[in-house]
């Protein structure tokens, strides 16, 4: 593909727009950002036989979506639904084992056409089998503008599936075919989830010095659903904790494609901004996260059996069917606490959660999607030198 247009500058996740014709046409590379809608000017066009490529340069791997391809000629009045907004398609899990639960249906509209819309928008919400049906007035929204509107409360049966089918009323809307967005979703037994937070820090690094405090006390404060990882770099100075064991590090430092600290991601999925000083930072992401139940619980049980020894019992209860995937449990050695105040130059003495190593070998795979009980028994970890072995 010789006609090809050369990447730009890198962002964490751009999309290269290309077009193909039989003959070589002009085409202009177009960055798709949230909330922009470029156009692609393919110049005089000598076939009909024209195809969009895309190609993604996502830095983090995961979350990168395309979605609402449109081409042809713009019409003035197209308003769309766009999606549920807190309502996932296929399976989701509750924070609850049984019963019922309840939510509050959150509906996307955008417009999508050359105008603004000249009247309100009536939206409608229907959820069989249960029943339910809702609906919703907005205001006249402009072109390019999408908003959201909520329902009245729900209350569903735990382990039913729910076919929903969302739909707007809109008198000049020309095309009819985007008003209308129908979704199966069935929400499975689980459990509230302890939230994951890694954090990736530097004893030499005064700013991560200004956040830790903060960030430990939000951590202890919450200590019962939260499970922290704290990875040592060896960015702008020696950090001995680094060095201990850098390979464990730098592998989940590149994961992430961390490139400063302090920087902190809360299940994976939401990079924390700093300061950590505003509590907001932390509590958002965290009870957002909160929100989302799990369909298992692990619990890990330490056992001393000597000085220096330690043996790690870790049972996995699979509550409700997983999705279709590959599923691995890893397993981290972490010390709770040390005080040292020789072992940094930003100030620090009082560490938590300190990264000391990952058993790769001790890696598990879940592969079953049914109802399980499983009990892991770790090999004995021996603890020699301030660093586990």
């Amino acid at each position: 593909m010789n006609n090809l247009i050369p990447k730009s500058e890198r962002l964490r996740a751009k999309l290269k727009t290309y077009l193909l014709t039989a003959s070589v046409i002009p085409a202009f590379l177009m960055l798709l950002i949230p909330g922009v809608y470029p156009e692609l000017n393919s110049g005089t066009v000598a076939s009909r036989n024209i195809v969009i490529g895309f190609f993604a340069y996502n830095g983090y791997g995961n979350n990168l979506y395309l979605d609402n391809v449109r081409t042809g000629a713009q019409i003035n009045y197209d308003v769309k639904v766009t999606s549920l907004l807190n309502i996932p398609y296929d399976t989701t899990y509750s924070v609850l084992q049984s019963g019922t639960d309840t939510i509050t249906p959150r509906i996307g509209i955008s417009n999508v056409g050359r105008v603004a819309s000249a009247d309100s928008i009536k939206v409608f919400l229907r959820i069989d089998p249960i029943g339910y049906f809702d609906s919703s007035m907005i205001a006249p929204i402009g072109s390019g503008v999408s908003v959201a509107t909520s329902m009245d409360r729900i209350t569903y049966p735990i382990g039913v599936p729910l076919y929903l089918s969302a739909y707007l009323s809109y008198d000049l809307d020309s095309n009819r075919s985007n008003d209308t967005l129908r979704q199966t979703t069935v929400v499975l037994a689980g459990y509230k989830r302890k939230v994951l937070f890694e954090e990736f820090t530097s004893n030499s690094s005064p700013s991560s010095a200004n956040n830790n405090s903060y960030l430990n006390q939000f951590i202890n404060n919450n200590f019962s659903e939260v499970c922290a990882i704290k990875y040592h770099l060896g960015f702008l100075g020696t950090d001995s904790f680094y060095i201990a064991n850098p390979e464990g590090s730098d592998a989940r430092r590149r994961y992430y494609y961390a490139s400063a600290v302090p920087l902190t991601i809360a299940d994976g999925k939401t990079f924390i901004s700093i300061p950590y000083g505003d509590s907001l930072n932390l509590y958002v992401p965290y009870k957002n996260r909160q929100l989302r139940g799990t369909p298992i619980d692990i619990t890990v049980t330490d056992e001393r059996l000597g000085p220096g020894v330690i043996r790690a019992t870790a049972t996995v209860n699979i509550l409700s069917a997983l999705k279709p995937g590959n599923y691995r449990l890893r397993f981290n050695a972490v010390e709770r606490y040390r005080y040292d105040t020789l072992q940094g130059t930003n100030g620090e003495s009082n560490f938590y959660d300190i990264f000391r190593n990952v058993f790769l070998t001790q890696t598990v795979s879940l592969s079953t999607r049914h109802p399980a009980l499983i009990n892991i028994l770790l090999h004995i970890i021996l603890i020699q030198d301030g660093r586990i072995q």
